[in-house]
């Protein structure tokens, strides 16, 4: 099994090597992103890494990557000034059922749309553990898309994001542990 993992890796590295290049920078950008706790900066890190991965399905002639991808950076500007805009979400979910109609390759071209629309749902209206969450239910999507057009970057990308997204769920629930005894400290201490 891992000897054919690892031959998978190789095969798909020797396809063409510079879009794998552009997937691990893109990768290194996105662990910087989704670690921040912080969702404005986790939104707008990864807008701009969206940029850059749409330009590695370009090359690899995936274009519903493309469009969603540029889509997906655009909407992450939006949703952080636009929180809760009707008309803003309206629109960006549109633009990705036009980009979905005008791409469409097979079946599997409707997974990243799909989560594209979900996670741009959770962006607009979610935050910080309920967002998280809606981020790894997605990865799935990407996981068989990829796998299925053999780019190995996304595949240990999404495989990572999941871990990654855990891993800050997990900070958040510590950090509002903490908030919650620090706030029943000071709470007692008023009352003494």
């Amino acid at each position: 099994m891992l000897q054919e993992i690892i031959s998978y890796l190789q095969s798909s590295y020797r396809i063409n090597p510079s879009w794998q290049i552009i997937g691990l920078v893109w990768f290194l950008m996105w662990i910087v992103a989704f670690w921040n706790k912080d969702d404005a900066k986790a939104k707008t890190i990864h807008g701009f890494s969206l940029f850059i991965w749409s330009l590695h399905y370009f090359l690899i002639w995936l274009y519903t990557g493309v469009a969603s991808d540029l889509l997906g950076g655009l909407r992450n500007l939006l949703s952080i000034k636009y929180r809760k805009n009707k008309k803003v979400v309206v629109s960006v979910l549109f633009l990705y059922i036009v980009f979905l109609w005008l791409t469409y390759e097979n079946i599997f071209s409707i997974l990243p749309i799909l989560s594209w629309i979900i996670v741009t749902l959770s962006f607009f209206y979610l935050k910080w553990i309920k967002m998280r969450l809606v981020l790894i239910m997605c990865s799935f999507f990407w996981l068989v898309y990829n796998f299925y057009w053999r780019s190995i970057w996304w595949v240990i990308i999404e495989l990572f994001l999941i871990f990654i997204n855990t891993m800050t769920i997990i900070r958040l629930v510590l950090d509002n542990k903490k908030a919650i005894s620090v706030n029943t400290l000071d709470y007692s201490q008023e009352r003494v």
